[in-house]
């Protein structure tokens, strides 16, 4: 999450100097890049749960 944070300081430091229509187009990158991730963990979530299951 870090990363993020850092990153989403950069884009509002652009954003008070200016550089609007830049910045949007990261924001859509890092969207896309927050929801492959996202859904990598729930992959990640949904198999562990399973491996419980069987051992149960």
């Amino acid at each position: 999450m870090s990363k993020l944070k850092h990153h989403a300081k950069k884009l509002i430091d652009k954003v008070s100097k200016g550089h609007v229509k830049e910045v949007a187009g990261e924001v859509k990158e890092v969207k896309k890049k927050v929801k492959k991730t996202a859904k990598k963990t729930v992959k990640k979530a949904k198999g562990l749960v399973k491996k419980k299951e069987k051992k149960k």
